[in-house]
């Protein structure tokens, strides 16, 4: 298993299939938004962090947003890496 910064510095193409785990330790709300097609969507911004580093976490996924609460711990595979945050889609 990865750190945060590890997988922050990795130089792998997408999607990444090394996995970090991670206590959140921010949690919006989710956030409604028109995509280019015009279809109504749904995202969640969350921080997270391990003992060296936290990074900024957004889900398109509606159904992973009960996952993503303050003070639970995750595990993170097979995400994206983009502008220094992480996307799980």
């Amino acid at each position: 298993m990865s750190t945060l910064e590890e997988i922050m510095n990795m130089d792998q193409s997408m999607p990444y299939d090394k996995s970090a785990r991670g206590r959140v330790v921010f949690a919006s709300s989710p956030e409604t938004y028109t995509d280019a097609n015009g279809e109504t969507k749904q995202a969640k911004s969350v921080a997270i962090a391990d003992d060296k580093k936290a990074v900024k976490v957004v889900s398109y996924d509606p159904t992973q947003f009960n996952k993503l609460v303050e003070g639970k711990t995750i595990m993170l595979r097979n995400f994206i890496r983009r502008d220094g945050n992480i996307i799980l889609t």
